[in-house]
């Protein structure tokens, strides 16, 4: 499935995914780049005007700009649980925490 079928409710990579978002060809060519070196593009319910790219554990948002780019929303982030996880400095150690789980940094 092509990445400029991001514009229309589409299935990728066999999840069934809605994306409101219209993209320019520029816009598509970058995440056409992004899959092939190994991001999964992915749509975020709650970041409905974002598109979400994934790779292992972390995950990213980049939003679309009206001069065709696409520009990093927030920051990048580990996954604990499937969730964006926040770094949080503990007196015994780092841990990345979303809402229901806690992961050790190593």
């Amino acid at each position: 499935m092509s990445i400029k079928q991001l514009q229309h409710p589409a299935q990728l990579q066999g999840s069934a995914i809605l994306f409101a978002i219209d993209i320019t060809a520029q816009q598509a060519t970058v995440l056409e780049r992004l899959a092939g070196r190994g991001f999964k593009i992915v749509a975020l319910p709650m970041y409905e005007s974002c598109i979400g790219v994934r790779k292992g554990n972390c995950a990213a948002l980049l939003a679309p700009q009206s001069s065709g780019t696409l520009r990093l929303y927030g920051q990048p982030a580990y996954l604990v649980g499937g969730n964006f996880g926040v770094k949080v400095f503990q007196p015994d150690g780092v841990y990345f925490v979303s809402k229901r789980q806690n992961r050790r940094h190593r």
